[in-house]
């Protein structure tokens, strides 16, 4: 147990409790204004303090390997908050809170118990990296779309069935990554991705890509294994990048409206 004095170090920038058994963080440490840095990982604690929000100067947040049921609502007022850890925890949800956010540019909430998202994490503006792999969620809202500045989202090992077509309008993602879930197409506005490098939706349910996939002009990862796909047909799907993305240029209707096709 850390002592309530804790609170009376005011000019405190960083503090790391982390691989301790903690069971509890004392209200005191919201007093903490000058703290920049916190990290408790590797605990056994169960909540964050209701006060977190006062924090106005946090910028990262990791409480990974933990037992944390909820995060506090407060949390959207920690306006300088640009890293949030997460992993391996009991977090069933996400505060709406979380889209007041608007520094944070990492959030890896992996292995938790996630199901939905709450709409508001489409304003977190800055976003840039986004891990949600091993879950339970079931869809994603349309407001991802929002997030113009992500550049990787990770979503293996849930139970998706498709994804928004919202994607579609992130114009600077390199890395979608959805292997092992639930997944039965693909929607046609991922071809408006300019800046897709790797796509990975391996082991799910697919069997059809769709044309428009081969306007994304950087693509040079498809990882389709584990599906049973059917167009293209077997042949062209075991014959590499190439041959998939030359079959979808051949098959992109004439009235489509897409980017011009990578030469």
């Amino acid at each position: 147990m850390l002592p309530d004095s804790l609170g009376s170090l005011v000019h405190l920038t960083e503090l790391v409790l982390s691989n301790n058994v903690l069971e509890r963080l004392p209200e005191s440490i919201c007093s903490l204004t000058a703290l920049k840095g916190l990290w408790v990982k590797n605990n056994h604690l169960r909540c964050l303090p209701p006060r977190l929000g006062e924090l106005k100067a946090l910028e990262l947040l990791c409480v990974d390997n933990n037992r944390i049921e909820s995060l506090p609502t407060s949390l959207g007022d920690c306006s300088s908050l640009r890293e949030l850890y997460a992993v391996s925890n009991y977090i069933p949800s996400l505060p709406d809170s979380i889209g007041s956010c608007s520094a944070l540019e990492i959030l890896h909430v992996n292995f938790n118990h996630l199901a939905v998202l709450p709409h508001s994490l489409g304003a977190c503006s800055a976003l840039r990296m986004l891990w949600l792999d091993d879950n339970r969620l079931v869809e994603l809202p349309d407001s991802l779309g929002n997030l113009k500045h992500l550049t990787a989202l990770w979503l293996k090992n849930n139970a998706l069935t498709w994804l928004p077509d919202s994607l579609g309008a992130l114009p600077r993602l390199t890395v979608l990554g959805a292997w092992n879930n639930d997944l039965e197409a693909l929607p046609d506005s991922l071809g408006h991705l300019s800046s897709l490098i790797c796509l990975n939706v391996s082991f799910n349910a697919l069997t059809a890509i769709p044309p428009s996939l081969a306007a994304c002009p950087h693509l040079t990862q498809l990882e389709l294994r584990g599906n049973p796909i059917q167009f293209p047909p077997p042949d062209v799907a075991d014959a590499g990048l190439d041959a998939i993305l030359a079959f979808l240029r051949s098959h992109i209707p004439p009235e489509a409206d897409l980017p011009p096709l990578p030469v």
